[in-house]
């Protein structure tokens, strides 16, 4: 059976797509890998890769969901589209995010996939709990499996599944946890319940990411890396890589102190070594769909008003001044200036003085409130914390 894999980025994660084509090749060499690029094409050198521009495929309404969403949940909404699209060519085809390094092949997967409608990876197989970042919390609110990868096979139930993933990503492919919704990841839950046929990877050479080393130790003998001296490393998903210092496992993570794990530091600087050989020198490439056509930023907050109103700003021109959410994103202040800054869950801390108004100001409505109806406001308050659900703040006509 022929086998494809793909990735999707936007110009500044080019060089980690490069490097994950480079590392995927050397172990799959039969495999076609291609990188869809996201964002206005424009000309780049050649990398020796297959790059195609996600422009060029002509997808319906493409700059709607390009101004709907940000940049990751736009790559996100796309990743069942390009299943599909590449399933008209080839019987099993394989998403892999660009921060993705491999170690050996996927022969082992594909194995597997060839009993399967798809086959996906848990973000850990042991249950933890020791008070830090992430936890079993974190899972159930973010997903089970962690969706920088998922093969599928060309089968009626596979093709259903993934019409469905994508109507669900076109209507609710959001970053917004306190609503049920991590862009792609958290409907995976459900697609082991509504289709069947899924497997299950537990390989615990897949996948190795900080969210699972606390029951992986990578070792290496004669060259090879191997999971808990038993089984061979297949690839590492080197989410939230902090590339100025190889000791630190990831910046989204608090249960691993920077040092502590001289492993996993050990593969980090192989991959450290590949991004560098691999430096598209075009990473610093603001992202487009960020800003309108003439200038102003789109911010998250504009994203989500027009969502909210999308029947009445959707337009072929959406980012152009001429359009509809412009002149009501300017005529309400909406447009935003500088750069895009994308925060952590750490980022928190640097607002200290924030926090102690906040709670200072939720002490007195406690004391004005009493504890009933302070209980039944925070309730409301989490509901209303996502701007999907003020959709009723501005009124909008369409013209």
């Amino acid at each position: 059976m022929n086998s494809s894999a793909f990735t999707i980025c936007a110009y500044n994660y080019l060089s980690k797509a490069l490097a994950l084509a480079e590392s995927f090749k050397k172990y799959n060499p039969d495999m076609k890998f291609t990188i869809f690029l996201v964002g206005r094409k424009k000309l780049i050198k050649d990398y020796g890769v297959n790059i195609e521009f996600i422009e060029d495929l002509n997808l319906k309404d493409y700059n709607h969901y390009a101004f709907k969403y940000d940049v990751i949940e736009f790559s996100t909404y796309l990743k069942p589209i390009i299943l599909q699209i590449q399933l008209k060519t080839f019987d099993k085809v394989y998403y892999i995010d660009p921060d993705i390094m491999f170690f050996s092949s996927l022969a082992a997967v594909e194995a597997q996939l060839d009993h399967s409608n798809g086959v996906l990876t848990p973000h850990a197989f042991t249950s933890i709990e020791d008070g830090k970042k992430p936890s079993d919390l974190d899972f159930s609110r973010f997903g089970s499996f962690n969706l920088g990868f998922i093969g599928v096979r060309n089968t009626p139930t596979t093709n259903a599944f993934l019409q469905w993933w994508e109507a669900k990503l076109a209507s609710f492919g959001f970053y917004e946890p306190q609503s049920g919704m991590a862009v792609d990841q958290k409907w995976i839950d459900l697609a082991f319940v509504y289709f069947e046929g899924f497997y299950i990877v537990r390989h615990t050479g897949c996948n190795v990411a900080f969210w699972n080393l606390h029951e992986r130790k990578i070792s290496v003998v004669n060259q090879k890396f191997w999971i808990n001296q038993t089984t061979e490393l297949i690839f590492i998903h080197f989410s939230s890589y902090n590339k100025s210092n190889t000791a630190i496992i990831a910046d989204k993570q608090d249960r691993f102190a920077t040092g502590s794990r001289p492993d996993f530091q050990l593969a980090s600087e192989q991959y450290l070594a590949l991004l560098k050989k691999n430096d598209s020198g075009i990473d610093a490439t603001p992202y487009c769909y960020d800003y309108f056509i003439e200038g102003g930023r789109i911010s998250n907050t504009l994203r989500r008003i027009y969502a909210n109103h999308e029947q009445t700003f959707k337009a072929s021109n959406v980012f152009n001044h001429q359009s509809q959410i412009h002149q009501f994103a300017k005529s309400k202040g909406l447009i935003s200036q500088g750069q895009v800054k994308r925060n952590n869950f750490k980022d928190i801390n640097v607002f200290t003085r924030v926090q102690s108004v906040t709670l200072f100001g939720l002490k007195m409505t406690l004391k004005v409130l009493g504890p009933d109806r302070y209980h039944m406001l925070m309730r409301y308050m989490a509901y209303m914390s996502s701007i999907l659900n003020q959709s009723k703040m501005f009124k909008v006509s369409k013209k």
